[in-house]
């Protein structure tokens, strides 16, 4: 089924409006013949061959998918699409960029961060325990929350957090071959 837009002729393929003639390719000939130089372009916008990789195919995931309102997809509505998505990635990282540095501040995350080694240690040791103790734990020395809030976000009763980080502490402890009044165990 042909359709004229101005001085261009359109035809529906496969879901999608292409021109006619030279550009009148289908979608699968669309994303060979596009996607490289796609990724070159927008590599040369974003300076990072993944970030332009994403960029591409997320655009043509939205073209190939029909989820694009596009009348006609060609390779000037490619290249406009994919700078879009391009110049999007850029705001949101400038976004991200003003924001993230606020709430490093506000939530001083790197005063509760262990040296690499220790982390290390700990981690593997929280890897063994259950989900529920590991959660509860998590919640508690690193997030600093109580008994109540611990229980709220578990969905769970506070009865249950208690015995969560009583076994879970009991287990750390054997892990480590602490001493329950070792002054290096966390206590709350």
């Amino acid at each position: 089924m042909a359709h004229a837009t101005g001085s261009q002729a359109l035809e529906h393929r496969d879901g999608l409006m292409v021109a006619k003639g030279a550009e009148g390719l289908s979608p699968e000939e669309l994303f060979r013949e596009y996607y490289r130089s796609c990724c070159r372009f927008v590599y040369l916008v974003l300076g990072d061959s993944g970030d332009a990789e994403d960029v591409v195919m997320e655009v043509f995931g939205r073209v190939l998918g029909g989820r694009t309102r596009a009348q006609v997809v060609n390779a000037p509505y490619l290249h406009k699409a994919v700078i879009n998505e391009a110049r999007s990635l850029l705001r949101r990282r400038r976004t991200l960029a003003r924001i993230l540095p606020r709430l490093h501040r506000e939530t001083n995350v790197t005063d509760r961060i262990p040296p690499i080694e220790e982390a290390d240690r700990v981690l593997g040791a929280l890897r063994k325990l259950p989900v529920g103790q590991r959660a509860a734990v998590s919640l508690r020395y690193y997030g600093g929350f109580s008994d109540r809030e611990i229980a709220e976000r578990l969905g769970c009763s506070v009865g249950s957090v208690k015995s969560q980080l009583h076994k879970a502490r009991a287990k750390l402890v054997r892990e480590f071959s602490l001493d329950d009044s070792d002054d290096n165990f966390p206590k709350r």
